[in-house]
């Protein structure tokens, strides 16, 4: 009776795959508890977010103080007093590529900081006092009450 039931032991011990090494035995808890986990972790599905443009839709510049300014979809980047300030503040400038006019007011905090600007673009030729170059758009910017004129394009 004892072989038979040595037997099915022996195959027991032989029919499993699993090959036991040292670097597969947790050393820890957490280890033992993280493998554990590894096998029942479901991933959210990833959820497809809008596509953001990371173009320049709108280059404006002016001097007397020099200064630049970058507009996006969503955000405009401003480089004021010949570069020695920097400012990145969010809003909505797609309508800058349907139209060559645009107004907008726009209040940020940044770093405990309240920022207000004002955005006026009109449709009018500019020449640059700087380069003399020739561009389709006039623009005032106002920061906290402090006036930047200059001149816009697409290029």
């Amino acid at each position: 009776m004892k072989p038979i039931f040595y037997i099915p032991l022996v195959l027991l011990l032989f029919s499993c795959n699993a090959e036991i090494k040292d670097e597969n035995l947790p050393t820890s808890k957490l280890e033992a508890l993280v493998s554990l986990a590894e096998d029942t972790i479901t991933t959210e599905p990833e959820i497809e977010k809008p596509e953001i443009n990371t173009e320049i839709v709108l280059k404006a510049r002016g001097s007397e103080p020099g200064w630049y300014a970058e507009f996006y979809d969503f955000k405009v980047l401003l480089v004021l007093n010949y570069g020695k300030d920097s400012l990145t503040m969010q809003g909505d400038f797609t309508d800058l590529k349907k139209s060559k006019k645009f107004e907008g007011n726009f209040k940020e905090t940044i770093n405990k900081t309240n920022y207000e600007l004002n955005v006026s673009i009109k449709k009018e030729n500019c020449t640059e006092e700087a380069s003399g170059d020739k561009k389709e758009q006039s623009i005032l910017l106002t920061l906290n009450g402090k006036q930047y004129k200059g001149c816009a394009g697409s290029n």
